[in-house]
């Protein structure tokens, strides 16, 4: 794990490790130049994420309108939402070829919030769930072509599955 000690990222300063989270994702206690203090995700202030303790959001709400924070980021609903948006939208996902470059897309409502999302899919059965383009595999991401699927219905609405099928290969 780097050491984060000492080091200033925007108004924060990493003052000491704080704890993991599930995953070993580093937490680290930081010092905002405001006085505020906070805890913060190691990749959070890498990639500049985060940059204050929250001071700075009341400026850019009121300068760029932002909309009022779902309090659901970290939730695996929305590590979902967000990773299905990024392979379908983002040429530098790793999964883009199997998706975005395909013609897979997002429909707007989804792609425009997370809220939407989440009460169109509601939450997951549970953490075996995915999200799973159904009936038909080759459409998009939209309400009425998902839902949260286990590993084995994945397995089953798959091409390779589809194309086993076709072959009689089994």
């Amino acid at each position: 794990m780097e050491n984060l000690s000492g080091r200033a990222f925007g108004l924060l300063t990493c003052v000491k490790f704080s704890h993991k989270i599930p995953g070993s994702i580093p937490v680290w206690l930081c010092q905002c130049r405001c006085g505020g203090s906070c805890t913060v995700r190691a990749a959070d202030l890498k990639n500049g994420h985060t940059r204050s303790c929250g001071c700075l959001r009341p400026r850019r709400v009121k300068q760029k309108n932002f909309a009022t924070t779902h309090g659901k980021s970290y939730t695996p609903e929305h590590k979902c939402w967000r990773d299905m948006i990024s392979r379908c939208t983002n040429p530098k996902n790793t999964c883009w070829h199997l998706y975005g470059a395909r013609g897979i897309t997002v429909c707007d409502r989804w792609l425009n919030s997370f809220e939407n999302f989440l009460s169109d899919m509601g939450p997951k059965p549970g953490p075996k769930f995915s999200i799973d383009r159904f009936p038909d595999m080759y459409g998009g991401y939209r309400p009425d072509n998902c839902r949260w699927a286990t590993q084995k219905q994945q397995v089953e609405n798959s091409r390779r599955f589809e194309l086993q099928n076709l072959l009689g290969i089994s």
